[in-house]
């Protein structure tokens, strides 16, 4: 397994570690910017300037952590992506739309697309 890929699981298991411990991580940490880094908290701040800062104090690259920031006001959250085609490319073009609501752990990707 290469370097990237290595880097790329961890990753994932940080996302998977945010998920099932958001509820106690927003609990413990309200309004506050997180930092994960390989299952475990490694920086905290209302601030995200001074969490970069915590991080890389701490010897970790902060674009390797997972950064989120646990909001205790409800917020809808509307994320777009798409493909765009080259201006004689065969490929379709599209925008996709979907809703969050992090404090319910809801995403709702079928939204739109268009």
């Amino acid at each position: 397994m290469s370097y990237d890929d290595k880097e790329l699981e961890r990753y994932k298991r940080d996302v998977e570690y945010l998920e099932a411990h958001y509820s106690e991580l927003l609990q413990s940490h309200p309004d506050q910017w997180i930092a994960i880094y390989d299952r475990k908290v490694v920086g905290t701040s209302p601030d995200l300037t001074q969490l970069l800062d915590q991080i890389q104090s701490a010897g970790i690259s902060p674009g390797v952590t997972l950064t989120e920031y646990l909001s205790t006001q409800e917020e809808v959250l509307i994320l777009i992506s798409g493909y765009f085609s080259p201006p004689l490319g065969r490929k379709r073009p599209f925008i996709t739309a979907s809703l969050e609501f992090p404090q319910a752990g809801r995403r709702d990707p079928s939204l739109a697309s268009f």
